[in-house]
């Protein structure tokens, strides 16, 4: 195996690029804050199985599990984050 294979990456590098880029850009930040708040007031004032996958621009709460009935939830990037973090946006 070639040796640039075998190096392993320096930790902790990319992770912070992208951090620091979001936290950088105030629009972004913001919009991933109002959909953090948002699914808190849900499950403040309406209760967890009130939570939807259609909440959230960039920040998505769904079932987490197989099947219908799952009441367990995630909270996933939505591909307009993604593309963002991976600056293909």
């Amino acid at each position: 195996m070639r040796e640039s294979l075998k190096a392993k990456p320096k930790r902790g590098r990319c992770a912070t690029s992208w951090l620091n880029s979001i936290l950088d850009d105030q629009v972004l930040y913001s919009q991933i804050k109002a959909d953090y708040d948002r699914v808190r007031d849900v499950i403040r004032t309406k209760g967890f199985t009130h939570l939807s996958g259609t909440m959230g621009v960039f920040v998505q709460p769904r079932t987490k599990g197989a099947g219908n009935g799952s009441t367990s939830r995630a909270f996933y990037a939505r591909t307009a984050l993604v593309g963002k973090i991976l600056g293909i946006d």
